[in-house]
C-alpha cells in the first residue's frame, strides 16, 4: 500500500499569522491568501507599543521555516518584520544576524531559491512577492557583517541562487530587475570584504547562457539612483560600481558586457563624474571603476570611446582638487593622478 500525499495543516501557522497582524493592527484578507496580495504599509501598523520579545520571535519563526510554512507565509511575514522595520530607529538590530545564527541565513538562502523558481516575475502578484521577499533580504544584508554571510559562501546552494538571480534578469518587472541587482551587489560586497569571488570568478566565469542581462542591470541601477543620490541609496550605487568594475577586471566575465552597454557606461562616469558635488565620495567609485574601464580590452573595442572627454574630465577634476579651497577628498585627488599618469598616452 503506497502512501496518499496530503497537504500539511497550516492551522497553527496561520493562527500565528493572524496573532501577529492583530498585535501589528494590521488590516489583511485572511480569504485565500496563497493566491492574493496583501498591500500593507508602515501607516497600518501599530507602533504604540516596543514590539514584544514574543512577537519578535514569532516574525523570524515564520520568515525561516521552510520545512513546513508555505513561501507566500514566510514572505508575508517578511512583509510585516520589513513594515515594523520601517517604523523603528534602529531597525538594523532587528534583522542583523550574528555569528552565532547563520542558520537563519541559510534558510534565507533556501527560500531565495524557493522563490526564485516558483514565482513567475511576469505575473503581477507573483512579481509584487518577489519584490517584497528581496526587499527583505536586503534589509538582512545591509544589517549583517560580511564575516557572517561568508558561512554560506562555499555553499553550492547559494551558487544556485546566484544562478538563478541572474536568469531572473531576462524576464520580469523593472522594479524586480532593480531589486535583483541590488542584492547581487550587496553578496559580491559581502564576499570581496571576505576575500572571496563566488559572482564574478565562478558563477559568471563558468555561467554560458543567462548572465548577459546583468551589465544592463547594472547601468539600471547606476542611472536610476540619480545625481545627488539619496543617502538610502548610496551604498547601492557604490556597490553597484564595485561590481561592474570588477567584471570588467576579469577576462572571462567581462565578456557578458555587450560594447554598446561600455559606451553607456563611459557616458555615466562622464555625466556623473561632473555633476556630483566636490566633496561626494561617490566620485571616488566613478574614479576606481574609470580606472577597471580603461585597463579593459573593451575600450580599444569601442574604437577609444570619448577619449578626449575623458581627459578633458580628468584635468578639470584634478586642477579643481588641488585648489586650496577644495573640498574634494585626498583618495579621490590622488586616484585621478593615478589614472593620467597611467593612461595619458591612451587618452591624449
Amino acid at each position: 500500500m503506497g502512501f496518499v500525499d496530503s497537504s500539511i495543516d497550516q492551522s497553527e501557522h496561520l493562527e500565528l499569522l493572524t496573532r501577529i497582524e492583530r498585535q501589528l493592527y494590521v488590516h489583511s484578507t485572511t480569504e485565500n491568501r496563497s493566491s492574493k496580495s496583501t498591500s500593507v504599509t508602515s501607516s497600518s501598523v501599530n507602533v504604540s507599543s516596543p514590539l514584544s520579545v514574543e512577537l519578535f520571535h514569532n516574525l523570524w519563526t515564520l520568515v525561516l521555516d521552510v520545512v513546513f510554512a508555505p513561501l507566500w507565509l514566510r514572505i508575508r511575514a517578511a512583509e510585516l518584520f520589513c513594515v515594523y522595520c520601517d517604523t523603528e530607529s534602529e531597525s538594523d538590530q532587528l534583522v542583523k544576524l550574528h555569528a552565532q545564527a547563520t542558520h537563519k541565513l541559510r534558510a534565507i538562502v533556501s527560500s531565495t531559491c524557493q522563490a526564485l523558481e516558483e514565482l513567475n516575475a511576469m505575473d503581477t502578484i507573483q512579481a509584487d512577492q518577489l519584490f517584497i521577499w528581496f526587499g527583505f533580504l536586503e534589509r538582512v544584508l545591509l544589517a549583517t557583517e560580511s564575516g557572517v554571510c561568508s558561512q554560506v559562501f562555499q555553499n553550492s546552494m547559494y551558487t544556485g541562487m546566484l544562478i538563478k538571480m541572474l536568469r531572473l534578469l531576462s524576464a520580469c518587472s523593472t522594479k524586480v530587475f532593480a531589486a535583483t541587482t541590488i542584492c547581487l551587489g550587496l553578496f559580491h560586497s559581502h564576499e570581496k570584504a571576505c576575500g572571496h569571488s563566488v559572482l564574478v570568478r565562478q558563477v559568471l566565469r563558468e555561467m554560458k547562457e543567462g548572465r548577459e542581462h546583468l551589465s544592463g542591470a547594472l547601468l539600471h541601477v547606476i542611472n536610476s539612483c540619480g545625481c545627488p543620490c539619496p543617502t538610502e541609496r548610496t551604498i547601492h550605487l557604490w556597490n553597484t560600481l564595485q561590481l561592474f568594475g570588477d567584471i570588467l577586471a576579469d577576462e572571462t566575465a567581462s565578456e557578458l558586457v555587450f560594447p554598446n552597454d561600455y559606451k553607456v557606461l563611459i557616458d555615466l562616469i562622464i555625466r556623473e563624474s561632473t555633476d556630483l558635488p566636490q566633496d561626494d565620495m561617490t566620485r571616488f567609485y566613478f574614479m576606481k571603476l574609470l580606472q577597471r574601464v580603461l585597463d579593459s580590452s573593451l575600450y580599444f573595442q569601442v574604437k577609444m570611446y570619448r577619449k578626449r572627454d575623458l581627459l578633458e574630465l580628468l584635468e578639470s577634476l584634478l586642477k579643481a582638487g588641488v585648489t586650496h579651497e577644495s573640498t574634494m577628498p585626498r583618495n579621490v585627488v590622488d586616484i585621478i593622478k593615478h589614472i593620467l599618469v597611467t593612461h595619458i598616452d591612451l587618452l591624449d
